[in-house]
């Protein structure tokens, strides 16, 4: 009987990191914070905390998303350090939270870096663009401002003409 609720309990735990993974892409936050229940809960988890704290950091732009994160990273580590001090034997407390550090830390702060740098690249090719729109306006008024400049020489030179000249006489009449 105990293998049964052991193969329920796995079952439950497939499903709760399944849904934990396709919400990552709507809802990082909430992802990222049920990985972190997980970890708690089964002691495991560990590469679903790194893929949802690295989609959490892309996505963490307001003060509320920083909020957040922090609050639950904050719970996090303090209910395993608390697991840590209970349990009779167990690891040290340094490397629980070196552990902490890399696994929820570190691809916070990577998911943070890379969306600042998408960021950059879309402004600067924004800057490009604006830069290449404004060079074809100033190469099209150059070009008018030549056309123009032509036609209105001929202007002048034909008035000229016409003054400096007669009329040449109209041939047919009395």
């Amino acid at each position: 009987m105990a293998g049964r609720d052991g193969g329920w309990a796995l079952v439950a735990y497939a499903v709760a990191v399944a849904l934990t993974m396709a919400a990552r892409g709507r809802l990082p936050f909430a992802a990222f914070l049920a990985a972190l229940a997980l970890a708690l809960v089964t002691g495991g988890s560990l590469a679903l905390l790194v893929c949802t704290g690295f989609q959490a950091g892309q996505r963490l732009s307001t003060r509320r998303d920083l909020v957040v994160t922090a609050a639950g990273l904050i719970a996090y580590v303090c209910a395993l350090l608390l697991a840590v001090e209970r349990s009779p034997g167990g690891e040290d407390p340094w490397v629980s939270l070196a552990r902490v550090v890399i696994l929820t830390a570190l691809p916070l702060l990577a998911g943070r870096y890379v969306a600042q740098q998408r960021e950059h690249l879309r402004r600067e090719k924004a800057l490009v663009a604006e830069q290449e729109r404004l060079r074809e306006r100033l190469r099209i008024a150059h070009d008018m401002h030549d056309s123009l400049g032509h036609l209105l020489s001929l202007v002048s030179v034909q008035a000229a003409a016409l003054e400096v000249g007669s009329l040449p006489p109209t041939s047919g009449g009395p």
